[in-house]
């Protein structure tokens, strides 16, 4: 494999070159391909979905339902997000729920009413929508 050392300001990406084999045909030559790197394997992490984190003036929260169906804003630190998955370093505990749609209508302090959520691997059990 072959690593272009310069990556483009302004898409934020790297060439890398490499030959591997293509039975199947899946692809062409000259094609672009999307790859994302393993960099570390965090064991036990604490993981939410990433519709969950939100950007404010402070810096990244998630609305945290209490158990009073209440919610507050936590602010929280990521450490990565794939799209998919937050994995944080900091701001929650293991198992609090957390509200994955409708924040624009939320202000701490606003009653939610918890719903059944499909579970995202590695997520809290619980979501708020």
């Amino acid at each position: 494999m072959l690593a272009d050392n310069v990556i483009d300001q302004t898409t934020g990406t790297a060439r890398f070159k490499a030959e591997f084999p293509n039975t199947d045909d899946t692809l062409w030559p000259g094609a672009f391909v999307n790859v994302q790197v393993l960099l570390e394997t965090r064991h036990n992490a604490l993981t939410i979905p990433s519709a969950a984190v939100e950007r404010g003036s402070d810096g990244l929260f998630a609305y945290v339902v209490k158990p009073d169906q209440t919610v507050e804003a936590r602010p929280i630190q990521v450490a990565v997000n794939n799209g998919r998955l937050a994995v944080l370093d900091g701001g929650l505990k293991p198992g609090e729920p957390v509200v994955t749609g409708g924040q624009y209508r939320l202000q701490p302090g606003a009653v939610v009413q918890p719903t059944a959520t499909k579970a995202v691997a590695g997520a809290s059990p619980r979501a708020a929508q």
